[in-house]
């Protein structure tokens, strides 16, 4: 899995929720991304700003022929507001196969108001 530019993730993601169309499942994972010494095998404490790795996979399993797709890719901090914001849109605009919670009617009496 290799990682790829911020525009070219949302895009991808949004073909990506398209091909599913509501009737498969598409994860998506976030961590911060640590610092790591590749020399030293311990972690670089650096400031508090850390980066954002996001993943989105189709879920695809070894059962289906088809390839499991898997996109990353990294948010620096001072860019992660405007990409948030961007990101909420893809992900509202493609999940339209989603149902909607179904409430409970409760019945109440007539005497009480107060319901059973």
């Amino acid at each position: 899995m290799s990682r790829i530019s911020n525009e070219e993730f949302l895009t991808s993601v949004t073909s990506l929720l398209q091909q599913s169309g509501g009737n498969s499942s598409v994860y998506f994972t976030q961590k911060r991304l640590l610092p790591f010494d590749e020399v030293e095998g311990q972690l670089v404490s650096a400031d508090s700003t850390y980066s954002v790795l996001l993943r989105a996979t189709d879920g695809g399993s070894k059962k289906s022929k088809n390839r499991k797709l898997k996109f990353s890719t990294v948010i620096e901090s001072d860019k992660l507001d405007s990409f948030w914001s961007e990101y909420a849109n893809v992900l509202k605009n493609g999940m339209t196969g989603l149902k909607k919670k179904e409430k409970k009617k409760s019945k109440k009496t007539k005497k009480t108001g107060v319901s059973k």
